[in-house]
């Protein structure tokens, strides 16, 4: 309910808007008073009053302007006349809202201010407010009709509809029956309810659930009954109630009850049981039925089960009692259980079926679903397979066969192994031949030979690979030491080679060259001789010359040979090279090992080439090519050359030119530079010093100079000490250019009478064009006498063209002492009405320097005189036809020959010189534009643009206009088969931009009337129309009714017909739905006509309807129609086919999996085909053909098939992962099959892969005081979830606690941490005993993991001796304590302390600090506990202590003794322990999760952690070497 608009403002006077507001304002009163007592405040001004509701009114005000700080508080005084209420405020509260008030009654209100000395004065005016009555408030139901589904519940809810309640009120709802339609029945088709609902201000909606019961009566249709809503007691004034009764429509659901197997497929492992079930699918049974289970084996498959072999059977008899189950009105499940027996061999999936059916004829509306099942046995029997040998062996040229065999195990199936090859000290295809093959073992033939060829090969020495086997059969395994063996290529021959590959030597000295045995050793007959010779390399930059650089050894046998013999197995030769005082580089050769014949069959060359390098030792000088460098500063460099000065060089070198100021200086007069330029076998090089103009033009004849030295860092060159200086001459400069910066110049000729006659017929003209003159003057500077300086005048268009609108000029003018040089251009008269138009004069200075142009062009404008042409349009206005020439093409004269030819109408629209003349050979050109008017136009023309009213087609066109002085365009007009009157279009006419000399006709502009001669044609799209009898009483035909030709104008629109329907073969009500209606039809659209057709159930030949059009619009407009159309209605009895279920589970190891579909509806006298196929959406997680291959199947149906089914392989790999999902679909091409349940199945691959998990090693070893590290591992398979194992250790000789630490660690591997390590600390107990031992054992509770080895055997060796013991006595203290904790590790020490006052007990020492840690001595670490301010008494000491500490959340206690007597205060005592580091994600736990520290002793290994703050990880941890046999004193510490 909204505010109400009544309300009274109080100011100095007041002022109400309601005539129920009474009384007056007297204005407001001011005592001024004597300040000896406080006045009264004065009174709220802007009192306003608002009704919220029937029973709320609020009130606000503003405070006095004149002393609002003296107030303590407001007064809201109001009465209805029975008496007054109060209701006070603060001073700061302006604004009140007063609840509870009596609705329509009349009130008045009164705002007083209140200070320490009393009320407002004078007395204040009262405001009064008449409220509203109050408006009833309405309960009621929420709708007027509620539908449920047979045997749901239906929710019925009660609204209070407006306003809240401000009393308790009862209602009640009931149920009742109807008595007319087609009435429920109480107690059967619903439970009757009457329920009692209360409803006060909170409590607004209530709700009551009403259930419906399943009678399983079928198809009684709909029905009914009510819902009333009444008040229990008589209701107050306030309340009433609205929407008192509402109709629940019950649904039949038409179902019958469905019995039938559970799933489709049963997967078993051989030896156990499978239990297949059968359920009742919906609702319960009213009678009993009685199931008989059998079971038989496929005929078709090679994977069939055999009955009592592999399975227990059923016989199908239904005498018997063996797989009978009974259902009863209660059971809604019961199964059998089918034993399969385990064979012990390895094989592949067998299948079988169980079949259902009923012992007795089973009742109406009890059917049975999915009766047969498949069965799956899956063998979990294996094999194991492996190499024949540990190794083989063969020599270089054999053909090695290896073996692979079954090695434990029997086979019925054959199985796949695959040989691969890897590359070891020897690789393929160099030492051995690469293989990759599958191998095949079947029951007989359990081995298996690969071959794999050794070829000959100059090996040096022995060598090896290895061959591995892989299987991706589930049920094979290898045997761990046969399933990677290795093979060894055996060599003995003898290798010779050059002893070095590259010798260095000195230019001219000797170098020597050896040839030794490097491998194996040579045989008595096997004397080998060898020649040595030498050559130039093919691709060195610096390469040697034989006899120039060194002295060559030709490849004769008469010079450089070495023969080697069993006991002389090294020879050298020596070869010389020689100086040449030639700057070269390094240069070098080749030597060369060559057999003089064959080489005995165990002899083998290797290293046969090895490079001589010669480094050179000569020098070269070079020098400046001269004793100075002069240039002008106007140049813009000066170039400077060094060449060599003695010597020679062969190689390139590298000196750097620098420059250094002298009265030149840069950058002002030069660029300094330091430039490293290179010098070739050419013995010279120069570079190029840029110079810099200083604009100092009045100083002649100056000189500066500047110096060039040189510098090298090659040790071969030799640069002079002394520099080169550099001269720069300056020279002034000449400022020149033009006169003026602009010319004008006419067009026009002079005629000169010629023959003084006075006869003007003997009088010859001459023509003689127009000049203009163009100057360049020197601006700035002299000229001398005698001298002078050349400019050059060059012409450059603008718009002017030299040749035709001017003389073209290139020429140079000499300017002497008079300081002006000038040229005359020709203007050339064109006979162009052309306007203004000019060109360029630029000028420049041919050669030399000196001289500056300034400004460097001028302007020259040619003023036009030529007489221009006026062109206009030969008429104002033109006509066509908008009708199409039909031209007879045959000329037979007989019209069914005739072929028609389609041409557009077009009007020829000319323009005309109306004044002037166009001369011979010229050509004048004009624009030609249409616009629109009434007519409308388009680019182009097609017959597609008749449908959007184009009626011509546009124009912009540039014509040409010649001597006859006349220009045309032909406008085509387009037939857009519209009926509609003349429409205009325009035609302008305009000069092309930049024309000169032509003028257009003013308003030139021609209209031209296109005249429409179209006939509308009314009608059906289509003549003939058909539609399929459908299903569930609906089919029709959509009808397009519309412009077939031409259309009509919009002010003729819209056309009224009528359309109706007429029985053809078709009967009105029987096979159709007559029609009959009037339509209004406009052109822009079409109108859709439906005619529903009745699915009748009867098979019968197609049948007809006639649709009719008939005119209503008795206008006279120029319309035909086409008047009727035909309706063919064509029976479709079909099939329903759908997919069985809509999900399926499958293991990986299944093989496969197989996706049925059923016939769900209709009858089949034909083969009709289903497409099963694999698709692949973005939900799916598995890939083919990774996860399984993707299929495409043809499922059949036919008179006899009502399930057809499809397999699908499911590929089984090695990855432990999650289950996976992939889509298969359903579809179909043949239109009288209709696909239902969905057409999209998801299949779901649990993973039944399994990993090998193991120690990496089985025996260990460890000294006391070390952590003993174990590492488990992933040995076979892959990961993609992580698997958990759990490590323990077991008691054997060694004890836990007192020789090692006991416990169980949990172990997560991951896809990306598949090994993990861990330690388990030995105690060092310094105890002398004999050798012990303990065993470590892998357990996991995931059956997808093998533990093997699962067993490690840990020895521990003692290290102790005997020593003595000191007996300490306990001490007790009693008095506070303050007790630090210090870890030592290397290096940095810190002490955190924290005091806690005990009685009689000394337990805790630290509670919130972390400890830091520190060394003491190399390798050595201490975890040292201190005592200080201890108080003994009665001559006690100290024996023992116990620390808490909490480290990552778990508490570790440690127990220690005083290494030291306690018989004085203040004294120190350390205490010697160490700690199990505890890290992540591996944490190892002993003794019901503490944590224990122990003592700490010498040999320590491992890691030590500092104890930390509660919940907070802060210890540091590093590893440590191991302690030496004796750690030093902690005292220092």
């Amino acid at each position: 309910m909204g505010l109400f608009a009544l309300f009274c403002i109080f100011t100095a006077a007041l002022h109400c808007s309601s005539a129920h507001i009474g009384g007056s304002g007297s204005g407001e009163f001011i005592d001024i008073g004597d300040g000896s007592e406080p006045l009264q405040p004065a009174s709220p001004i802007n009192v306003i009053v608002l009704a919220l509701n029937s029973t709320a009114a609020k009130l606000s005000w503003n405070a006095s302007i004149n002393d609002p700080s003296s107030v303590t508080g407001y007064q809201v005084t109001y009465t209805n006349g029975q008496g007054n209420l109060t209701q006070f405020t603060g001073a700061n509260v302006f604004t009140v809202t007063i609840l509870g008030l009596e609705p329509g009654a009349t009130y008045q209100f009164t705002v007083t201010a209140l200070n320490a000395a009393g009320s407002t004065r004078p007395i204040q005016s009262t405001l009064s407010l008449t409220l509203p009555a109050a408006e009833p408030v309405t309960l009621g139901l929420e709708f007027d009709n509620y539908t449920v589904n047979e045997g749901d519940s239906v929710r019925v809810c009660v609204h209070v509809l407006n306003g809240p309640l401000d009393t308790v009120t009862v209602l009640q709802l009931r149920t009742a029956a109807l008595t007319s339609g087609n009435p429920a029945t109480a107690g059967v088709d619903w439970r009757d309810t009457s329920i009692r609902l209360a409803f006060n201000s909170v409590r607004n909606s209530q709700c009551l659930s009403i259930s419906t019961l399943s009678d399983r009566v079928f198809f009684e249709g709909t029905e009914t009954f009510v819902v009333h809503l009444q008040a229990t007691d008589p209701l107050p004034p306030s309340v009433e109630l609205a929407r008192t009764s509402a109709t629940v429509f019950i649904l039949d659901d038409n179902k019958p009850i469905k019995l039938g197997l559970e799933f489709d497929n049963y997967t078993v492992n051989e030896g156990n049981s499978v239990s297949v079930c059968a359920r009742v699918m919906n609702g319960p049974l009213s009678s009993t039925i009685t199931l008989q289970f059998s079971t038989a084996s496929p005929s078709y498959s090679d994977t069939a089960a055999t009955a009592d072999e592999d399975y227990t059977s059923l016989p199908r008899r239904w005498t018997w009692n063996s797989g009978r189950l009974t259902f009863s009105s209660s059971d809604t499940r019961q199964c059998v259980s089918i034993a399969t027996a385990s064979d012990y061999t390895l094989e592949n999936t067998e299948i079988f079926f169980v079949q259902m059916g009923s012992v007795y004829s089973l009742p109406p509306f009890v059917e049975l679903t999915r009766t047969t099942a498949t069965i799956f046995i899956q063998d979990d029997d294996g094999v194991k397979i492996g190499f024949s040998q540990n190794s083989y062996t063969g020599n270089e040229g054999d053909n090695l066969c290896v073996y692979a065999h079954v090695t434990s195990g029997s086979l019925q199936r054959s199985v796949n192994v695959t040989v691969t090859t890897e590359d070891g000290t020897a690789t393929a295809p160099f030492h051995y031949s690469p293989t990759s093959v599958e191998l095949t073992i079947t029951s007989t033939h359990k081995s298996s030979c690969v071959n794999i060829f050794l070829p000959e090969n100059d090996l040096f020495h022995d060598m090896l690979f290895w061959v591995v086997l892989q299987s991706n059969d589930s049920g094979v395994s290898f045997s761990r030491s046969l399933n990677r063996v290795s093979v060894n290529i055996i060599n003995n021959d003898a290798v010779l080679s050059l002893e070095f590959e590259s010798y260095t030597v000195n230019e001219g000295n000797t170098v020597r060259i050896c040839a030794r045995v490097v491998n194996g050793s040579l045989r008595s007959t096997d004397t080998t001789r060898l020649l040595l010779s030498t050559a130039s390399p093919l691709n060195s930059r610096t390469p040697a010359t034989a006899g120039v650089d060194y002295s060559s050894i030709p490849g004769r046998y008469t010079s450089g040979r070495l023969t080697l013999y069993y006991y002389s197995t090294r020879q050298c030769k020596s070869i010389s090279t020689r100086a040449d005082s030639l700057v070269e580089g390094t240069e070098n050769f080749l030597v060369q090992l060559w057999s003089t014949g064959p080489l005995p069959p165990s002899v083998k060359l290797a290293r046969t080439s090895a490079t001589v390098f010669i480094l050179d030792n000569d020098e070269v000088e070079v020098a400046f090519d001269r004793s100075g460098y002069s240039a002008n500063e106007g140049d813009d460099s000066v170039e400077v050359c060094i060449r060599v000065s003695r010597g020679s060089i062969q190689r390139t070198i590298q000196v750097t030119v620098n420059t250094e100021d002298g009265t030149a200086t840069a950058p002002d007069d030069y660029t300094a530079t330091s430039t490293r330029i290179t010098i070739g076998s050419f013995g010279s090089s120069c570079v190029n010093i840029t110079l810099v103009d200083d604009s100092l033009h009045n100083i002649l004849g100056r000189r500066m100079y500047f110096r060039v030295f040189l510098e090298s860092n090659d040790s071969a060159v030799l640069v002079p000490t002394s520099s080169r200086p550099v001269n720069i001459y300056q020279n002034d400069v000449l400022l020149i250019g033009f006169e003026r910066e602009s010319y004008t110049v006419s067009e026009a000729i002079r005629v000169v009478n010629v023959s003084g006659s006075g006869n003007t017929s003997e009088d010859t003209a001459v023509v003689q064009q127009s000049s203009v003159r163009v100057c360049a003057v020197v601006l700035n500077g002299t000229i001398e006498n005698g001298t002078s300086a050349r400019v050059r005048f060059t012409t450059q268009n603008g718009t002017a063209t030299g040749s035709s609108d001017y003389t073209a000029l290139y020429r140079e003018v000499s300017i002497s002492e008079n300081g002006t040089g000038c040229v005359d251009i020709e203007a050339k008269d064109d006979d162009i009405v052309e306007g203004p138009e000019w060109f360029f004069v630029s000028l420049s200075v041919p050669y030399g320097t000196g001289i500056i142009i300034q400004p460097d062009f001028s302007t020259v404008t040619i003023l036009d005189d030529d007489e221009a042409l006026v062109i206009g349009f030969e008429r104002e206005s033109y006509t066509v036809s908008e009708a199409i020439r039909v031209v007879n093409v045959s000329g037979s004269g007989n019209t069914s020959e005739d072929t028609t030819v389609v041409q557009q109408t077009s009007v020829r629209v000319c323009a005309v010189v109306l004044n002037g003349t166009i001369q011979d050979g010229r050509n004048e050109r004009v624009i030609f534009t249409t616009r629109s008017g009434t007519a409308t136009g388009t680019p182009r023309y097609s017959y597609y643009y008749r449908r959007f009213n184009y009626d011509y087609t546009t124009l912009s066109r540039t014509v040409s206009i010649s001597e006859n002085g006349t220009a045309c365009v032909d406008i085509e007009v387009i037939d857009n088969d519209i009926t509609e009157g003349p429409e205009q279009f325009f035609v302008s006419l305009s000069a092309p931009f930049g024309a000169t000399g032509i003028i257009i006709q003013p308003n030139s502009t021609a209209t031209v009337t296109i005249l429409d001669d179209d006939v509308a044609v009314i009608g059906f799209r289509r003549t003939e129309y058909s539609v399929t009898e459908a299903r569930y009483n609906y089919c029709r035909a959509s009808l397009s009714l519309a412009f077939l030709q031409g259309s009509l104008e919009d002010s003729d629109l819209p056309l009224i017909v009528e359309v109706y329907t007429v029985d053809g073969s078709a009967t009105a009500l029987q096979d159709y739905r007559p029609y009959n209606r009037t339509i209004s039809i406009t052109s822009s659209r079409s109108t859709y006509i439906y005619i529903y057709c009745i699915d009748d159930e009867v098979d019968e030949d197609p049948e007809t309807i006639i649709v009719r059009l008939e005119q209503v619009d008795d206008r006279d407009l120029p319309v035909q129609f086409v008047e009727q159309a035909v309706v063919t209605i064509r029976d479709n009895d079909g099939i329903t086919v759908g997919l069985q279920d809509t999900a399926y589970t499958v293991l990986e190891n299944s093989k496969a999996v197989e996706i049925c579909a059923i016939l769900l509806d209709g009858t089949l006298e034909r083969e009709a085909n289903v497409m099963l196929s694999t698709i692949s959406t973005i939900d799916d997680s598995a890939t083919a053909p990774a996860d399984y291959s993707a299929t495409s199947a043809v499922l059949t149906f036919d008179e006899s098939t009502s399930r057809s089914c499809g397999s699908i392989p499911i590929i089984l790999d090695d990855i432990i992962e999650s289950e996976e999902f992939f889509s298969v679909s359903i579809s179909t091409t043949e239109r009288d099959v209709i696909l239902s349940r969905g057409t999209l199945v998801r299949v779901t691959i649990t993973d039944s892969s399994e990993v090998v998990i193991g120690f990496e090693t089985v025996e260990y070893e460890a000294n006391e005081g070390q952590n003993q590290e174990f590492c488990v591992a992933v040995l076979n398979g892959q990961l993609e979830l992580p698997v958990e194992v759990t490590l323990t250790t077991e008691d054997r000789t060694a004890k836990a606690p007192g020789d090692y630490l006991s416990g169980a660690l949990r172990i997560v591997l991951t896809e990306n941490s598949n090994q993990i390590c861990v330690d388990i600390p030995i105690v060092n107990d310094t105890i002398v005993e004999s050798t012990e031992s303990f065993v470590a054992k892998l357990s996991t509770e995931d059956l997808r993991v093998s533990l093997l080895p699962a067993t490690a055997i840990i020895t521990i060796v003692d290290d102790d001796q005997e020593e003595s013991i000191e007996v300490i006595k306990p001490c007790l203290p009693h008095m506070v304590t303050t007790v630090s904790i210090r870890a030592v590790m290397n290096g940095a020490s810190g002490n955190q302390s924290n005091t806690q006052e005990q009685q009689n007990h000394f337990t805790q020492f630290l509670t919130n600090e972390i400890l830091e840690t520190t060394s003491f001595g190399p390798g050595c670490a201490f975890l040292t506990a201190e005592l200080s301010s201890c108080v003994v008494r009665g001559g006690l000491t100290i024996q023992s202590f116990t620390a808490d500490f909490t480290c990552n959340g778990r508490c570790i206690q440690a127990n220690s003794s005083v290494s030291e007597n306690a018989q004085t205060s203040n004294t120190n005592r350390k205490l010697l322990m160490d700690t199990i580091a505890v890290e992540q994600p591996v944490v190892s736990t002993f003794e019901s999760g503490a944590v224990r520290i122990t003592y700490f002793r010498r040999g320590q290994q491992g890691a030590i952690t500092a104890a930390c703050s509660a919940g907070v990880a802060m210890a540091a941890e590093e590893n440590l070497c191991n302690c030496p046999v004796d750690c030093p004193s902690p005292k220092a510490n």
